[in-house]
């Protein structure tokens, strides 16, 4: 079907009808948005994402890498929602939410990172009944549609550590990534044929972002990044077949780390989405600026706490998209861990993590569960 890559949300403003899906938010807009977290951040609510350099949101952060290292992550999610009186259970998928490297030039004091992270997801499985005239006779149809595959964020960041105290980073960003649609209608009557279309839908876009990172004193760090990025095009066999702006972001956070035992973490990002308002309004979809917060502590890991660190987190989103007025929102509460092996040029990372997400219409709870590794040679 060519349609614009918004199209999609239609359907979510009639959830009576609204039969499976994989994910209640991820049919709206670009789709569900992902933060750029490491497991650890994820585990912190991604109270430390603006100093993290396994983190993509700051390319300020990539100043304080000392050494080569290699890190990637699996995410395994178990879903339900309930939308008007339909009650979805048992939904699961995978995910590969960032991988990348990172390093040091020599002894100079620039460091580089470049790897990818999920930007959005577009993956769902809608099933619509309804009822449509042919030849003056009303005739009931099924109509199933769905989408695999998600919006990807490439980035190349370089930072210079001016000072012990104080790094600048910049990166470019490149976004792609392809999803198949697939269309299926079926008729009642079997005197009409089924009706089916598959359609490989790709991405691109690019974008620009800028941080810091500062250490004013001792056990105290802060961060703050910007980025600004284009319109998203969709295509269709090389063919350009709409396209949706993109958001400014703006954030900032601070991680207090009085001993290596402890750390509390904070951080807050705004995006503005809702200047890509008049894209998304023909399909009956609103759009609207989004904040998030999310805030963690850490135990242990290091002489004078647990030999395992105890991570906990807590995260507060507003969603972008809704078929309504009512803009959604979704909280994660969450909880890692991680050890490190080969004297520590190897590191896994656990995170577990309830999501509870309400709005629009709609009410999606989630069990997420994942595994980072970080790898020094």
């Amino acid at each position: 079907m060519r349609r614009p890559l918004w199209m999609a949300g239609f359907l979510v403003a009639l959830p009576t009808l609204l039969l499976a899906q994989n994910s209640a938010y991820a049919v709206l807009g670009v789709g569900f948005p992902n933060p750029p977290f490491s497991i650890v951040a994820r585990s912190l609510g991604g109270g430390i994402a603006t100093v993290d350099p396994q983190s993509s949101l700051n390319p300020g952060a990539v100043a304080l890498i000392n050494a080569l290292s290699v890190q990637g992550a699996s995410l395994q999610e178990f879903r339900r929602y309930t939308i008007g009186g339909t009650d979805v259970t048992g939904l699961s998928q995978t995910r590969f939410p960032y991988g990348g490297l990172a390093g040091r030039f020599g002894a100079k004091r620039v460091s580089y990172a470049v790897g990818f992270s999920e930007y959005a997801e577009r993956t769902f499985d809608i099933t619509t009944s309804d009822t449509i005239t042919l030849r003056g006779v009303p005739v009931p149809v099924s109509d199933h549609s769905g989408s695999a595959g998600a919006v990807v964020d490439l980035r190349a960041a370089l930072a210079w550590a001016a000072s012990p105290r104080l790094g600048f980073g910049v990166a470019g960003h490149l976004l792609g990534g392809s999803a198949k649609r697939f269309t299926l209608r079926q008729f009642t009557d079997s005197t009409y044929r089924a009706f089916s279309d598959t359609v490989d839908e790709k991405f691109s876009g690019a974008g620009i972002s800028a941080g810091v990172v500062a250490t004013p004193v001792r056990g105290l760090r802060l961060g703050a990044s910007a980025r600004i990025d284009s319109r998203l095009t969709r295509k269709v066999s090389s063919r350009d077949v709409g396209s949706i702006g993109l958001p400014a972001t703006l954030a900032a956070g601070f991680e207090l780390r009085p001993d290596s035992a402890f750390r509390f973490a904070g951080s807050m990002t705004w995006r503005s989405w809702s200047h890509v308002a008049a894209d998304v309004a023909a399909s009956g979809v609103r759009a609207f600026d989004t904040w998030e917060t999310g805030w963690g502590i850490e135990l242990g890991g290091a002489r004078g706490g647990p030999r395992l660190p105890i991570r906990l987190g807590f995260r507060y989103a507003r969603l972008p998209f809704s078929p309504a007025a009512d803009q959604p929102r979704e909280m994660d509460l969450s909880l890692g861990t991680g050890v490190s092996l080969s004297g520590g040029r190897a590191k896994l990372d656990f995170n577990l993590e309830r999501a509870i997400r309400d709005g629009g219409g709609a009410s999606e709870r989630a069990w997420q569960m994942a595994l980072g590794f970080q790898i020094r040679p």
